[in-house]
């Protein structure tokens, strides 16, 4: 994944501040933006999220990761990551999620909101909530 990475962060701009972290929790730091890979993922790469948010409450964190569980997402990002981007979606996302966390916001990825979004309709639906949006199905 950090060939992948590499490759994709050598698009940007050339104005922007990349650079290598040699600390194996954070790979790289873009405008301040620490992306931490996690090769390990469940309980151990949240245990390494919570160290690291522990050290430095200030650091934007970003997952990048090749598991599609938006419940995994969801607790990542409930235990102060940034941003959840699956790695193949990872080049046209990661300037959106950079940008989100320069301006202090969270990221999920987009395939992964659109099934949140999805769920959030279908319990609508079933628990027969009035006025739900017309675009669930």
């Amino acid at each position: 994944m950090r060939d992948e990475l590499k490759a994709v962060l050598s698009k940007w701009d050339e104005r922007t501040l990349i650079c290598e972290i040699k600390e194996p929790k954070v790979s790289y730091q873009i405008n301040g933006v620490d992306l931490l890979f996690l090769g390990v993922v469940g309980e151990e790469g949240l245990a390494r999220l919570s160290s690291m948010r522990q050290a430095n409450a200030a650091t934007h964190v970003a997952i990048l990761s090749v598991n599609t569980d938006e419940r995994l997402a969801a607790r990542y990002l409930s235990m102060g990551a940034s941003a959840y981007l699956l790695t193949d979606t990872m080049e046209d996302e990661l300037p959106h999620a950079i940008q989100s966390m320069e301006r202090g916001g969270k990221y999920l990825s987009v395939e992964l909101a659109y099934r949140v979004a999805d769920r959030i309709c279908k319990s609508a639906m079933i628990a027969g909530v009035v006025g739900y949006p017309m675009g669930c199905q």
